[in-house]
């Protein structure tokens, strides 16, 4: 029967699923780093005329305002709008002393004028900026807001929970940074809230202030991940070790302070500002060099903060199904993920080769890097069976792999997730290191028997890609994301099949996440 009067609309429905899917696919993704703090985020000293030149400056989109407490109409900025990474002018800043021609005369102390030199200068942005792109190590394109005050204390200028003079720098950084949000967004753009580059606590070092400043600075850093919707947002904390000519007895306290939070805070780090160059004599600011030597620690900084807090996530599939070769296997080498194959003679694999891997195409698997794992030959629940079928069915595969110059299986998949402890005293006394069941969270290896591992994902038709989000979410402080698949489809047990296109859902989280995505052999190397 036919439907002529649906035609027009279903074509004027495709034409908008087209639109929207190819919008989407337009949208461009990027980090997003703030950095923020006082006069050495800034870069008071750090001169636009001594920045070495670099091409890579233009990939990073910027947005800034700087200058000094409190924000007014006297900051200097991108003009509310996303620039490429430069230096930031000096603007007109309100001048303290000897005012030049045209300047106005004014008696407010905490006008420092924004930059030294009238050419303006930068801050750590550049040698961080620089420091990832040159380490090759981007996940995504970057963009830096910066927004950061001269003189500026924590307890004073930068408390989220003062309405009033107390929080204006606070304020200024959220209003920023949802402005530039929302310009982003109307460009197309997708911001990732990625890391916090903190250069502060000059001004808290002070006898009022450096007692407290641990607890200020750690509900500041608190309340911006909130206020920021980045529960994750990792902090790079720094302050001018040398500030005072190394005479001031509370730049010890804040940094302290500061080395405490990253112990207590996965989520920071501390970076050690010793040996970059400061501006004598006084050394209350770094110079250009020390400030780019500075961006640049921060930067490698990062780096080996996420590589410590990368998620570790395991890839499993089970039964031996055709698509693990014609297209699983394919896309996991796209990608460069590692992954198990758990390979069973058990339902039709004897016969049905139009369903089922032949032993060439496991073979294959294995000469393309992938671990294969022992799902038994007859796959069935190892509760079910005598110690005596059990050992057959285990040692058949063994022998199946061997004869095949595939090396003995060291990781093994319970059929049905049953377990039992005779198959686990079995598996331990042939040598095996890891068996998968099933369940729903992490592996932690301190506490949890290798032997009766937990998968944290099971794809069936109904799992959804926030579901896969949440298990690759829960491999971290040492847990380990072990994610259970069948086929890629699965013709044959549609009750566990996933759908090819919802997979690849599945593997961009794993690369927007910067997932280490590794076979279960691999957990012990």
């Amino acid at each position: 029967m036919a439907f002529p009067r649906l035609g027009p609309w279903l074509s004027i429905l495709c034409w908008c699923c087209f639109a929207a899917f190819a919008r989407t696919e337009a949208r461009e993704i990027r980090d997003l780093v703030i950095v923020a703090g006082q006069s050495n985020a800034v870069g008071f000293d750090a001169y636009a005329a001594e920045l070495p030149p670099d091409a890579g400056d233009e990939k990073v989109l910027f947005w800034f305002r700087v200058g000094d407490p409190p924000p007014d109409a006297h900051d200097v900025h991108s003009g509310r709008q996303w620039t490429r990474l430069r230096p930031q002018p000096r603007g007109e800043p309100l001048a303290k002393t000897s005012p030049g021609p045209g300047e106005p005369v004014h008696h407010h102390a905490r006008q420092y004028g924004n930059f030294g030199k009238a050419e303006g200068g930068f801050g750590p942005e550049f040698g961080f900026a620089r420091e990832l792109v040159q380490a090759g190590r981007e996940r995504l394109p970057l963009a830096i807001l910066k927004v950061a005050f001269s003189g500026t204390a924590v307890a004073t200028d930068w408390d989220p929970s003062d309405p009033g003079f107390r929080g204006a720098c606070y304020r200024a950084l959220v209003e920023e940074f949802r402005k530039a949000m929302a310009e982003a967004r109307a460009q197309d753009i997708e911001l990732r809230p990625r890391a916090l580059v903190w250069v502060q606590g000059e001004s808290d070092a002070t006898p009022t202030h450096a007692p407290s400043y641990e607890r200020n600075l750690g509900s500041m850093l608190d309340a911006l991940r909130r206020d920021l919707s980045a529960p994750e947002l990792l902090a790079l904390l720094s302050v001018n070790t040398r500030f005072g000519n190394d005479r001031n007895p509370y730049v010890p306290v804040v940094v302290a302070a500061q080395r405490a939070l990253a112990a207590k805070d996965p989520r920071c780090v501390y970076v050690d500002p010793t040996g970059a160059e400061t501006l004598g004599p006084s050394h209350t600011h770094f110079t250009a060099a020390g400030t780019l030597d500075l961006g640049r620690r921060m930067g490698r900084t990062l780096l080996d903060l996420e590589e410590r807090r990368r998620p570790i996530v395991v890839l499993t599939f089970d039964d031996s199904v055709v698509s693990h070769a014609t297209y699983v296997a394919p896309l996991l080498r796209k990608y460069g993920f590692g992954a198990t194959f758990f390979i069973t003679e058990g339902f039709e694999f004897t016969f049905d080769k139009k369903h089922y891997m032949t032993w060439e195409q496991i073979e294959m698997l294995n000469s393309s890097g992938f671990e294969i794992g022992n799902h038994t030959r007859r796959h069935t629940g190892v509760g079910m069976q005598t110690s005596e079928q059990l050992r057959a069915d285990v040692e058949y595969i063994e022998q199946q792999c061997e004869a095949r110059g595939i090396p003995r299986p060291v990781s093994f998949c319970y059929p049905g997730y049953q377990t039992s402890a005779n198959a686990v005293q079995l598996l331990k006394e042939r040598g095996y290191q890891y068996a998968r069941a099933g369940g729903a969270q992490a592996f932690d290896p301190r506490v949890d028997n290798p032997l009766q591992m937990s998968q944290a994902f099971d794809g069936k038709p109904e799992s959804t890609v926030d579901q896969f989000r949440a298990a690759v979410a829960s491999a971290r402080d040492g847990r380990v994301a072990v994610m259970t698949f069948h086929g890629v489809p699965d013709i044959k047990h549609p009750w566990v099949n996933t759908d090819p296109a919802k997979f690849e859902a599945y593997l961009a989280v794993l690369r927007e996440t910067n997932s280490r995505v590794i076979a279960l052999r691999d957990l012990g190397r």
